[in-house]
């Protein structure tokens, strides 16, 4: 948001401010005015005025004068803060206005109005304020129709009303003329003391500069150095330092007597630009350093001159080799692990493939015999082979997604078929832990654009988990489209009734061979390698997997994609940048 009509807004109350005090040193002057004038009208009605209405105008008159003399006594011992200025004057002008209006209510005389004019017109004389201006005049208006109203018919009622009507465009100018006059010399004087502040400060902040700049190339570990056209003209301690020189051996030299040329030539670009650069800086006895130069310019004595500080880097770049090396290093494991990882299990996948074909073939043949004991055998043979398939199923896909190897095929799916493929396969397994699987609204699911096979490896370890880590109970699977800025998106949720997962291990678990904790992978089978694959693949498919769980009170992982997802390779990149 624009800072401009907040200014501005300031500006205009600094402005009015400044005309309430003008009419606040007006005051006193209008006040002893008033005062003289409502003495003399107090002798003149004595003196002429008929008998009925001289002494109420007399008294009014008096009064007015003691009222008039008592701001002025007031006034002379105390200023009003500008605030209060058109308020008070406000009031002195109806004042005058009350004994005009009462004279006229009094004799009943119209012709008294001439007054009612004047006052009017020293309303514009007087306020700088339109709002208060509408006030006097408004309220000096209303009182005199009231009191005409009152008085019979006269043929001079709308001379009169002209009158006032004239007085008022004529006090409306006058002060039209008054405002825009003061508000101009007041802005002179405001803008006259801002540029007298403004050079004040300029020059203030002119030698406090020099002497920071000074203090502080000083006191910095860095060489500062000051140059015009490439000559130093100045130089902290710590600059002669680096180069081992005095710094007064340094002044009045060339800076190229201090850069290797080759190394100069290579930076002159960046030097150009104003941007750091680095260069091979040249000691006093021959030897050499890498220095990071940043140098900007600065106005100096009428002309411009550029300050560099200049940082020895040499042992900051043989770290950072170091790590350079380092990291390589472990990349390399990291490669190496990854291929020793999928050899291992690419061997131990062909001899347990055969152990479960042939455990199965074995099954069949003791059940034929009625041999149920030794098929029980048989079934436990047949479980750990398939635990033990399933931890190398999960290893090698951890292994390609770290290696960015995943093969992505978008194809149109049938949600409603693929999510029941992956219930039907579990079926058993729920069962034996008394549970029961629901598919909620299926037939509304409709299709996805995405990776057939990747998509029901997800479902199969996140119902999986939920078949795991619930007992007698129920597990439902929901989907949901939203959309989007940027498009459609997948909501598959799978809420299950289990134990639930603590807050603070909602991240943990989504990590290789992690469980809630360590009493769960005592009392529960599993590797903690589903989920772990399970979002990995979901980052690979472009979209993400949110847990939401409370402890005893079951959870729900539901699974984000995207309706139509990007480039297979777009979405690898993406993953790759998401687990660094």
């Amino acid at each position: 948001m624009s800072d401009q009509p907040v200014a501005e807004a300031a500006a205009s109350n600094k402005l009015q401010s400044a005309l309430n005090v003008e009419v606040a040193f007006a005051l006193r002057p209008t006040v002893t005015g008033l005062g003289f004038l409502y003495l003399l009208f107090s002798i003149a009605h004595a003196l002429v005025l008929p008998a009925p209405i001289k002494l109420p105008m007399v008294i009014v008159a008096l009064l007015s004068v003691l009222f008039f003399a008592f701001w002025w006594w007031r006034l002379q011992h105390w200023r009003p803060s500008a605030e209060f200025a058109h308020p008070l004057a406000t009031l002195f002008i109806l004042v005058a206005g009350f004994n005009s209006i009462l004279h006229i209510w009094l004799s009943g005389e119209i012709h008294q109005s001439t007054n009612i004019a004047f006052i009017l017109i020293g309303t514009g004389c007087l306020l700088l304020s339109w709002n208060w201006f509408i006030v006097g005049i408004g309220a000096t208006l209303m009182a005199w129709l009231a009191a005409i109203s009152s008085l019979p018919s006269s043929p001079l009622t709308m001379h009169f009303i002209f009158m006032l009507v004239s007085a008022t465009v004529a006090a409306a100018t006058i002060q039209g003329i008054r405002m825009r006059t003061v508000r101009g010399l007041i802005a002179l004087r405001m803008q006259e003391s801002t540029y007298k502040y403004e050079l004040q400060e300029a020059l203030i902040q002119i030698k406090m500069s020099e002497e920071r700049f000074r203090a502080l190339a000083e006191a910095t570990s860095e060489g500062v150095v000051l140059q015009d056209e490439g000559v130093v003209m100045d130089a902290n301690e710590r600059f002669g330092e680096m180069f081992g020189y005095h710094r007064d051996e340094i002044i009045g030299h060339s800076l190229r007597e201090f850069v290797e040329p080759q190394s100069l030539q290579k930076a002159m670009h960046k030097f150009k630009d104003g941007d750091p650069y680095e260069v091979t800086a040249l000691r006093k006895d021959g030897s050499t350093f890498i220095a990071l130069v940043l140098g900007t310019n600065l106005p100096y004595s009428n002309r411009v001159v550029r300050v560099a500080a200049v940082r020895d880097i040499t042992e900051q770049r043989h770290f950072e080799n170091l790590l350079l090396s380092a990291k390589d290093q472990a990349e390399a494991a990291n490669r190496a692990k990854s291929t020793f990882l999928s050899t291992v299990s690419h061997e131990l996948r062909t001899p347990l493939n055969a152990i479960v074909g042939y455990s199965e073939m074995i099954y069949e043949d003791l059940i034929d015999r009625s041999m149920p004991e030794l098929a029980m055998d048989m079934t436990r043979i047949r479980s750990a082979s398939d635990r033990l398939l399933s931890l190398i199923d999960g290893v090698l896909t951890i292994t390609d997604l770290d290696a960015e190897v995943v093969r992505l095929e978008h194809e149109t799916i049938d949600l409603a078929l693929a999510i029941g493929s992956v219930s039907d396969q579990l079926q058993t397994k729920a069962q034996e832990n008394k549970n029961t699987i629901q598919l909620l609204g299926s037939q509304t699911w409709g299709s996805v654009v995405t990776d057939d096979h990747k998509l029901r490896m997800i479902i199969y370890h996140l119902l999986d988990n939920a078949i795991k880590f619930t007992h007698a109970g129920l597990i439902s699977i929901s989907v949901q489209r939203l959309q989007h800025a940027a498009g459609g998106w997948l909501e598959i949720a799978i809420r299950d009734t289990g134990i639930g997962v603590a807050h603070e291990q909602f991240e943990r678990i989504f990590e290789p061979f992690v469980q809630a904790d360590s009493s769960a992978t005592r009392q529960y089978e599993g590797t903690g390698l589903g989920l772990a694959v399970g979002l990995r693949l979901a980052k690979a498919l472009g979209g993400t997997i949110e847990l939401d769980s409370r402890l005893g009170l079951g959870s729900t992982f539901t699974l984000h994609l995207p309706e139509h997802p990007p480039h297979p390779n777009q979405q690898l990149s993406q993953m790759s940048h998401a687990q660094a």
